[in-house]
C-alpha cells in the first residue's frame, strides 16, 4: 500500500476541485452515505491527479461508499490484486448492498486481469446472467477468459452466438460484427490529403529563413512549370507571404488577392482575401481592404475569419465616425461570433454589455436539462457510462469507439460520446466530439459540454505552481489546453515534450543546476512546474502582456522582440496579433485567450 503522509495537504487541495454536476451515472455511486471523500477522490481521479486520487482512497473510512470508491479508483489504476482483495471485502462486508452487483463485475474483471481465467469466466457467466443491461458485455469477456485459458471450444461458442443477434431495441450498433472478443476493426477512411509538393515546402522554409529572392524564385518556377497544378493557390498564398514579409505591401496583396481569383476552391482562398484586406490596412487603403473583406464574407460566408474581418470593419468604420456601420457590424459580432477571441475584445472594451451578459458562455443552466429521456432509449450509451461507473475503462472505450462510427450528425450522439471519452480521460477525442456537437446544437449549450470543450485537468498542481509564479490557473490551463489537449506524452515535431509542450533546452535552463533528462519533460508535475515558470517569465519580460508573452511561448521571446520593432505594433495589440507573420502563431495566441476567458467562468473567477 502507498504511504499515507502528507494527508493534511492533500485534503487541503480539494478545495480547488469544483464539484460540477456529475456526468450520467456517477451520481449513483457518491450519494447516500460516506463522508465525502469517495467524491473527492472520484473528481481528483477525473482532474488526472491520479497519484493524490490513491493516496486519498488509503485515508477514507472503511463506510460503504468509500469501499466501493477504493475498489473502482484501484480497478483504473491498474492495481488489480488490490483492487481483487478491496472487491472481496466489500462482497463479505456488504453482501446486500445495492452496490454489491458492481463489485462482483469489479472483481471479476481483476482477477482475470491476475490470470486467472477460469474462475473469472465462470463469474461472469453469473454476471450474464444477472446483469440484463450489460450481459452481452460479461458474455464476451466470459469468452475472452475461456479463450485464455484454453477453452477456445467454449470462447468461439459464445461469441459465434453474440454475432448471430441482431441488435435490440436502443442499439446502435453490433458490438460483435466479427464474432471475435473486442475485435478492434476500424473503418475504412478517406484517403488523406496530400503533403504539399516538395518545392513549395522548400519555399515556405526559405520564406522563415528570410531568404526571399530563392523562394520567389523557386515559387516562379513552381507555377510556371505547373500551370494546371491543384496547389496554384498554396503557391500564390506563398508569394504573397514571402512579399509581405519583405515589407512589399501592393504585390503581396495582389498575390493574396489573385489565389481566389485563380482557384476559388483553393483552401487558401479565404485566407488569401483576409490578408490582401490586411495589406491593404497596413498601406491606409481602406477602399481596397474594405472591397476585399466584403468578398470574403460573400464569398465564403462559412470562414472562420468572418470574425476576423467583421472586427477590423467595425474599427474602420469607429475610426470613420461612421455610426450606423459600426453598429451592425457590433452586432453581427456579437449574434453571430459569441464566445471567439473578436468577441471577448468587444466585451472588455465595454461594447458587448447588457442585462442578460454575465460572461459565461450560455446564461447559468440554461441548458443543463436532464437527457434522461434520450438515454432511456439508447441501451449501449447507458451501458458506457455504467462501465465508466464500474472503473472498466477498457469495455467503455470498446462500446464508445463502436458508437462513434455511427454518430453521424447527431448532435446529442455526439454530446454523449464526448461525455464518455472526457471520463475515459482521452480529450483530443472529447474535444473534437463536443466540438461537432456544439456545431449542431440547437438553443443554449449545457454547462457540461464546454466543461469538455475546456477540461480541468491537473488542477491542483496548477493551482499550485500557479499561486507559486503569481500566474492565474486559468491561463496556464489555457495554455495546457492549446499545447497538448492534455496528453502527457505529447511530442511536437520540433522536439517539445509533455503537457506544457518545453523543448529541452528550455527545460534545462530552467532546472538550472543538475543532471537534466529530457524525457523529464513528460512526467506531468514537472512539465506544469517548468511550463508555469517559463510562462510566468515571459509575462513579467512583456510588462504583463499576456498578447506579447503568449506570442513568445509559441514562437520564442527573439521572435517577438522582433515582431515588436514595429513601433505600430508596440502601440495595438490587436494590429500585432494580426501583423505576426506565422500562422501558428496568430491562431496560438487567440485559441489560448478564449480558452482563458472560458476557464475563467469555469473556475469562477471572473473575467
Amino acid at each position: 500500500m502507498r504511504g499515507k503522509s502528507g494527508h493534511i495537504l492533500l485534503f487541503s487541495c480539494l478545495a480547488c476541485l469544483l464539484a460540477g454536476t456529475p456526468a450520467p451515472g456517477l451520481a449513483r455511486v457518491s450519494g447516500g452515505s460516506g463522508n465525502g471523500g469517495d467524491r473527492q477522490a472520484a473528481l481528483l481521479w477525473e482532474a488526472m491527479e491520479h497519484q493524490l486520487a490513491l493516496a486519498l482512497v488509503d485515508s477514507l473510512p472503511d463506510d460503504l461508499l468509500s469501499h466501493f470508491q477504493r475498489c473502482r479508483i484501484l480497478t483504473m489504476a491498474g492495481e488489480h490484486q488490490a483492487a481483487a482483495a478491496a472487491a472481496h471485502g466489500f462482497l463479505s462486508a456488504w453482501p446486500g448492498s445495492p452496490l454489491a452487483a458492481d463489485c462482483r463485475w469489479m472483481l471479476a474483471f481483476n482477477i482475470g486481469k491476475m490470470g486467472l481465467h477460469r474462475d473469472a469466466g465462470d463469474r461472469f457467466r453469473g454476471l450474464a446472467e444477472e446483469d440484463t443491461l450489460l450481459a452481452d458485455i460479461a458474455w464476451m469477456r466470459a469468452a475472452e477468459c475461456h479463450r485464455n485459458a484454453g477453452q477456445a471450444e467454449r470462447a468461439r461458442a459464445i461469441m459465434d452466438s453474440l454475432a448471430r443477434r441482431q441488435p435490440t431495441f436502443g442499439d446502435d450498433v453490433n458490438l460483435f460484427p466479427s464474432g471475435k472478443p473486442w475485435s478492434r476493426e476500424e473503418p475504412a477512411r478517406p484517403p488523406a490529403a496530400p503533403p504539399p509538393s516538395l518545392s513549395l515546402r522548400s519555399a515556405n522554409r526559405a520564406i522563415n529563413r528570410g531568404r526571399f529572392q530563392q523562394a520567389l524564385a523557386q515559387l516562379a518556377k513552381f507555377r510556371q512549370a505547373n500551370p494546371q497544378s491543384r496547389e496554384t493557390g498554396l503557391a500564390l498564398y506563398l508569394t504573397g507571404k514571402c512579399y509581405e514579409k519583405m515589407g512589399r505591401l501592393g504585390p503581396a496583396a495582389v498575390s493574396y488577392r489573385s489565389v481566389g481569383d485563380l482557384q476559388p476552391g483553393s483552401p487558401y482562398a479565404d485566407d488569401g482575401l483576409f490578408r490582401a484586406g490586411w495589406c491593404r490596412y497596413k498601406l491606409n487603403d481602406f477602399k481596397g481592404c474594405l472591397e476585399a473583406w466584403a468578398s470574403l464574407e460573400r464569398g465564403h460566408p462559412a470562414s472562420s475569419l468572418l470574425g476576423a474581418s467583421r472586427y477590423w470593419r467595425l474599427r474602420i468604420a469607429e475610426e470613420a465616425g461612421e455610426e450606423e456601420e459600426a453598429a451592425r457590424l457590433k452586432d453581427l459580432l456579437l449574434a453571430e461570433h459569441r464566445y471567439s477571441y473578436y468577441w471577448w475584445r468587444l466585451r472588455q472594451s465595454g461594447a458587448a454589455t447588457g442585462a442578460a451578459d454575465d460572461g459565461s458562455p450560455d446564461q447559468p443552466g440554461a441548458g443543463d436539462e436532464d437527457f434522461g429521456w434520450w438515454l432511456a432509449g439508447r441501451r449501449q450509451y447507458r451501458q458506457a457510462f455504467r462501465l465508466l461507473d464500474l472503473g472498466l475503462l477498457e469495455d467503455a472505450r470498446y462500446i464508445a469507439d463502436r458508437l462513434g462510427q455511427a454518430a453521424g450528425n447527431d448532435a446529442l450522439a455526439l454530446y454523449h460520446l464526448s461525455l464518455v471519452y472526457h471520463r475515459l480521460g482521452l480529450d483530443p477525442q472529447a474535444i473534437n466530439l463536443a466540438r461537432r456537437a456544439q456545431a449542431l446544437w440547437m438553443g443554449p449549450r449545457p454547462r457540461q459540454m464546454y466543461e469538455v470543450l475546456y477540461p480541468r485537468r491537473y488542477v491542483h498542481s496548477i493551482k499550485n505552481e500557479s499561486r507559486l509564479n503569481g500566474l492565474e490557473p486559468a491561463l496556464v490551463l489555457a495554455v495546457m489546453r492549446q499545447e497538448s489537449h492534455f496528453v502527457a506524452t505529447a511530442r511536437s515535431r520540433a522536439g517539445a515534450r509533455g503537457l506544457m509542450q518545453i523543448m529541452p533546452r528550455t527545460g534545462r535552463q530552467l532546472m538550472g543546476a543538475g543532471n537534466f533528462k529530457p524525457d523529464t519533460l513528460y512526467h506531468p508535475g514537472t512539465s506544469i512546474r517548468y511550463g508555469t515558470r517559463f510562462l510566468a517569465r515571459l509575462v513579467k519580460q512583456f510588462d504583463g502582456s499576456l498578447v506579447r508573452a503568449l506570442g513568445a511561448y509559441n514562437a520564442g521571446p527573439h521572435r517577438m522582440n522582433t515582431w515588436l520593432k514595429s513601433p505600430r505594433c508596440r502601440r495595438d495589440e490587436d494590429f500585432l496579433v494580426e501583423d505576426i507573420h506565422l500562422a501558428e502563431t496568430r491562431d496560438y495566441i487567440k485559441r489560448v485567450l478564449e480558452g482563458y476567458y472560458i476557464y475563467s467562468w469555469l473556475l469562477g473567477e471572473g473575467l
